[in-house]
């Protein structure tokens, strides 16, 4: 049976995987958002300067930049959450609200 105080710490891994997860699938989501927004563009269009549509197309093409910026932010947290629960399962400390504790003190075992 385990304690509470294991309980606790897988119940912080299984969170920070959960969180990994959520942010890997939304850095997905909106990385192929951002690929279909810019397959609208052919490749190589330039802004047509004094066009009346290159207001639009300059708010457009930031609108693709951004999307494409939170892509990589989803994905950067998605990395640092899946480090986090690798580094709370590879966390050897002692606790004071382990129970085993003094156990773990004890250098004679």
């Amino acid at each position: 049976m385990k304690n509470d105080f294991e309980q606790r710490k897988q119940n912080r891994i299984e969170y920070a995987k959960q969180q990994a997860e959520k942010n890997r699938q939304k850095g997905d989501n909106l990385y192929n958002h951002a690929t279909e927004m810019q397959s609208v563009i052919p490749f190589g269009q330039p802004i047509l300067i004094g066009h009346h549509s290159e207001k639009r197309d300059r708010n457009y093409r930031n609108k693709i930049h951004n999307t494409f910026g939170k892509a990589f932010e989803a994905m950067d947290k998605a990395k640092y959450y899946e480090q986090k629960a690798e580094t709370i399962a590879d966390n050897n400390a002692i606790s004071s609200d382990d129970p085993q504790a003094l156990d773990k003190l004890d250098w004679r075992n």
